[in-house]
Formats: C-alpha cells, structure tokens, sequence
C-alpha cells in the first residue's frame, strides 16, 4: 500500500466577497474573448468543471447552436481562479451546479474524483500502464481550495469522508475539521487529517495520522481535544488507544501540545 500524500494550502481568508461563482459546463472547454463579441480575439480557454467569477453581465444576449440544440445565454465578464484568464465568454455554458461534488459539512464540502479520470485511470490500469495519481480537494462554501489530497491507489481506494467538531477549549478556535481517506486490502488502512479553525477562518494542520487495521478491536492512533472525553483545556493530545474487552479503553499519551491561539507548542 502506497501511502497517500497531501498538500495543504493554508489559507487566511478568501479574497473574493461578493462576486458570484459559476462553473463551465463545456466538455471541450469555453472560449474567453477580449470583448464580448463571437469575433472578438481569442485570449484563452476554461476547461471544463474550472471555477470563475462573474464579474460582469453585459446583457448583451447571444444564441449558439450546439450539437443541432439551440442554447441562449449572454456575455458574461469572469475571471477563473487562478486570476490569469479574464475576459467574456457566453453565459450559456456555465452553470451554478458544483461538478463531482462529494460529502459536504457544515461550511465545508469535499470533491470527488470525475468519472473521465477515473476511466482513464481502469483503462491504463488494465493495460499495465503506469497510473497517475488522482486528486480530491477540501473546498469552502466559496468554493476556495483549501487541501488537496492525492489518491494513489485507486483500485484500493474506499473513499473520504468530513467530519466538523465544535471546540471551545482552545483559544481562538471554533471547530476542528476531520478529512478521513480510507483503503482496503489485505487490511483497511486510513489516513486521517485534523485541521484547527480559528475565528478568521484560518486553517492549521496538524500531523497526518496512519491507522492500520486487520483483525478485530486493535489500537489506533488519534488526537484529543479539549471537548473530547479525557481532554484538557488549551491542550491537543496526541495518543494510543487500546480497546478493552471490560471496562474504559486503555489511553497512552504519547504527546502533549499546548495551543497558546496562534501556535502549538510540544510539551517535554
């Protein structure tokens, strides 16, 4: 088993406030014109599924005939996410439905992987072709990516899941979200990522947890918070539990972090 990696974008706040978002809803991708007109230059193109926002309707209306269906829609201003296309492109292929939506929590939702590369993924796999590795991403009611999680290994894959925990005995957070990637094999292995939120909707990570499990009730790894039985105030604790067949699960504290609002600090 390929262990799963991630790569986390922490973020502050989102620098977009009002402005709308839509999505492209065009298999072959949208064409983006310096000014809203057919004949207008070409400055760039949206793939399909990419993220922008609405800067401007020009009302200015336009209809295209696509695959023998008629399609009305204006000029529309946007610009994508990344900031390095803007221009107008037709209104018609865009679209408010979030594509290859996964689970969703509270302000949070998560991606799941689209099912053309997880065709091309079978497809390669069955031809002994070297895969490449599939992507899901946390994402904010904004819509920003906050975490992108790397799946490697498909054919193992089970799926992830979101979790949202309310906290109030660490200083200046507000909840703690949970992203847990599960695979099975021989045995279930599962990756779990914790992040902090504060009041500004700022987003600190904590270490990546591995859980292995094969047989039966096993120990397992985890953090304990504040709100969670056997946590303390202003501390994260990093632990082994041991099931017990009797009695109150066995907990060995393997590590302490003081969380003093803006860092977290490792106890001697």
């Amino acid at each position: 088993m390929k262990k799963t990696t991630i790569i986390l974008l922490i973020l502050f706040s989102a620098s977009i406030f009002s402005q709308e978002v839509k999505f492209v809803k065009a298999s072959s991708g949208l064409i983006v014109r310096n000014t809203p007109d057919k004949n207008a230059l070409r400055i760039g193109k949206l793939k399909n599924n990419t993220r922008v926002n609405i800067i401007e309707d020009t009302e200015i209306s336009l209809q295209i005939k696509d695959d023998g269906k008629i399609i009305n829609g204006n000029w529309i201003k946007v610009k994508n996410f990344a900031d390095d296309i803007k221009g107008y492109v037709f209104s018609g292929f865009l679209t408010d439905k979030i594509p290859n939506k996964g689970p969703e929590n509270g302000n949070y939702y998560l991606t799941k992987i689209d099912s053309i590369t997880e065709k091309k993924y079978w497809e390669d796999f069955q031809k002994n072709i070297e895969t490449k590795p599939t992507f899901i991403n946390l994402r904010d009611k904004k819509h920003t990516n906050l975490a992108k999680f790397e799946i490697e290994d498909l054919e193992f894959y089970d799926g992830t899941t979101i979790s949202i925990e309310k906290e109030s005995g660490l200083k200046n957070i507000i909840e703690i979200i949970k992203i847990e990637t599960s695979y099975s094999a021989c045995c279930s292995n599962t990756y779990e990522y914790f992040y902090l939120v504060d009041k500004n909707n700022r987003l600190i990570n904590l270490t990546t947890i591995e859980n292995n499990h094969c047989d039966g009730p096993e120990p397992y790894f985890t953090y304990l918070f504040p709100s969670n039985k056997n946590g303390k105030k202003d501390k994260i604790i990093y632990a082994k539990i041991i099931p017990q067949n009797k009695g109150e699960d066995k907990i060995e504290v393997l590590k302490t972090f003081t969380w003093d609002g803006i860092q977290l600090l490792t106890e001697q």
